[in-house]
This record gives C-alpha cells, sequence and structure tokens, in this order.
C-alpha cells in the first residue's frame, strides 16, 4: 500500500514524504496504521494514543476519501493509497 505522509511526519521515517508497505491482500485502516508503527517504531507515540487509536490531531484519507475514527475499521487493499496528514487548527 502506498502511504503518503504530511511533512512533519516525515522526519520519523528518515525524511521520506511516502511510504510503501505491503499490507496483505486485505486489511483495515487501523490494521495498516499499525502495520506502519510496526516497521517505522519512531511514528508510534506520534500518531497512537495510549489506547492504541490514532491521535486525533491527524487526519487519514482512503483514496482521497477523508476516513472518520469510527470508519478505521474499513476495508482496505494492498493497491489502495492512505494519506495521514497533521491537522491544522487556525483562527
Amino acid at each position: 500500500m502506498h502511504i503518503k505522509l504530511s511533512g512533519n511526519l516525515a522526519r520519523f521515517i528518515s525524511y521520506q514524504r511516502a511510504l510503501d508497505i505491503d499490507v496483505g491482500e486485505r486489511n483495515t485502516v487501523i490494521g495498516v496504521i499499525y502495520k506502519m508503527v510496526e516497521q517505522y517504531p519512531a511514528l508510534k507515540e506520534v500518531v497512537l494514543d495510549r489506547q492504541g487509536g490514532m491521535k486525533r490531531n491527524f487526519h487519514v484519507s482512503l483514496n482521497g476519501e477523508k476516513i472518520r475514527v469510527d470508519e478505521f475499521h474499513k476495508e482496505t487493499l494492498n493497491e489502495d493509497r492512505l494519506d495521514i496528514f497533521t491537522a491544522i487548527a487556525g483562527g
């Protein structure tokens, strides 16, 4: 699966902006995120909360569609694309 990360996350994966990870034929959004932090442990404390869920200061999209936290068990395929971006607040 192709995973694109926002710029500030790149420093935790050797300054890459994207990763290609074999996540198996079928998986879930949260399963892919777990695979990613398994391969890049420095990301774990950055993107996951203490309960193992995605921290709320990130936006996740699957094939260009924003995924809500309650949709993280949505099925994925190895050829899908996942984008993880830092949420930006402003006023």
